[in-house]
């Protein structure tokens, strides 16, 4: 078996072949990330009403994380479900701002349909307000700093990447111009410096 998620190693049982999980439970963590990401990254909002096709989408999308969580054994797996999470909101968070920056800079059009087209100067993703993508930024941002909080890895590689994602979530939330996501920042940086 070769290893799909690195992240979702486990540590071998003695006298085990690997440390892998089983592929049940790494589809299932798999589908938890989908369905957290998928939300933040919806292009489509068909009118009249522009907003109810994204609300039921995540609406439908929390229905099945519930229906997931309602599967499994409620101690099983817990630390396995918050590494799905906090990995989803990191990949939702860089994803979002990589198309936030591409919409700043004006180069978004050659995505087509599968992301929202807005004026030079402007970004906000696929969420369509910048104080909702500054939001995304900060929970990225959040999510970030829970993975450099785990046990380090030997290298320069993972930090290297951890201040990378670190300095596009900065930049996305910049691109927002969004005095919300100012806030959150200096929240969020105050409040690591205080735990």
């Amino acid at each position: 078996m070769s290893p799909i998620l690195p992240c979702f190693q486990k540590a071998a049982a003695p006298g085990a072949a690997t440390g892998l999980m089983d592929n049940a439970a790494l589809m299932l963590l798999l589908a938890v990330a989908i369905l957290i990401v998928l939300p933040w990254l919806n292009p489509f909002s068909p009118g009249p009403t522009a907003a109810v096709l994204p609300l039921l989408f995540a609406w439908s999308c929390a229905a099945g994380l519930l229906l997931l969580r309602a599967g499994t054994h409620p101690h099983r797996q817990r630390a396995d479900w918050v590494r799905a999470m906090a990995g989803a909101w990191l990949v939702a968070a860089a994803v979002s701002a990589v198309i936030g920056l591409l919409q700043y800079f004006g180069a978004s059009a050659w995505l087509g349909v599968w992301v929202n087209h807005t004026e030079v100067g402007l970004a906000y993703g696929n969420l369509r307000q910048r104080n909702q993508f500054a939001s995304l930024m900060a929970i990225g941002l959040v999510a970030l700093l829970w993975w450099a909080a785990r046990p380090p890895r030997p290298g320069f590689w993972p930090h290297a990447g951890l201040i990378g994602l670190a300095a596009l979530l900065g930049a996305g939330n910049a691109a927002s111009s969004s005095r919300t996501g100012l806030l959150q920042l200096l929240l969020v940086v105050f409040l690591s410096l205080y735990w």
